[in-house]
């Protein structure tokens, strides 16, 4: 669909054209739904295999630097728009950037040159350009395809970002996260909730413990209430 006829249409039915990803999106789908905005004159296709994913676009083969996270919908993302970026960029709906599922749109360059005031003004009210190397869901920094030696750096972001918390245990099954991390998280959480209620237990007991009346040597022998 064109964008004049886009811009014709209700909120609702606009949404209805959009491809919209889950952070439990499956990978493949991810690069599925931006290939739907491709047509068929453009060889574009993804293949899962063993080492991971590749995506063929007019013969030439792309490795998908995967990082095995929850962030893996985006690196996808980003390197589909990585492999197209000199005909096609991708549009972020902002509406749908505060959810847990993401919308976008993919326009060719070509169709962006021959927007007016009218065209332009309704794209930047609604959609802004994706952020190439950026986990929207998480707003950390992402490897993808010709950039990978983010992963390093994804890396000291991904361990220190407190909104993957709750999908961690998730991200551990789902993506095959190491069984000894997510074990050792959730023991430290267990060893913190011990500590806590010692230092409960103790402070208890000074505050009701009687009061000593007489010491010897440095031992009580005998209290107050007594």
């Amino acid at each position: 669909m064109s964008i004049a006829e886009l811009i014709k249409l209700n909120q609702e039915k606009l949404e209805d054209e959009l491809s919209w990803i889950d952070w439990r999106e499956q990978d493949t789908e991810v690069a599925s739904l931006f290939s739907r905005f491709l047509g068929s004159s453009l060889n574009f296709s993804c293949a899962e295999n063993d080492d991971g994913i590749t995506i063929s676009f007019e013969g030439i083969e792309y490795k998908i630097p995967l990082t095995n996270t929850g962030s893996d919908r985006y690196v996808v993302l980003c390197s589909c728009a990585e492999i197209l970026k000199d005909s096609h960029h991708v549009w972020m709906y902002k509406p749908s950037l505060e959810d847990d599922t993401h919308a976008f749109l993919v326009l060719s360059n070509n169709e962006l040159s021959t927007f007016g005031k009218n065209e332009v003004d309704w794209l930047n009210s609604y959609f802004s350009t994706l952020t190439l190397g950026l986990d929207l869901f998480n707003n950390i920094p992402i490897p993808y395809t010709n950039h990978e030696g983010r992963l390093e750096l994804f890396l000291s972001n991904y361990q220190e970002q407190p909104s993957y918390t709750n999908n961690l245990a998730t991200d551990s099954l789902v993506k095959g996260e190491s069984a000894i991390a997510a074990a050792f998280r959730r023991g430290k959480l267990i060893f913190q909730a011990l500590v806590v209620i010692v230092l409960v237990i103790f402070f208890i007991g000074k505050i009701f413990a009687p009061e000593c009346r007489v010491k010897v040597d440095g031992e009580c022998i005998a209290y107050y209430d007594e």
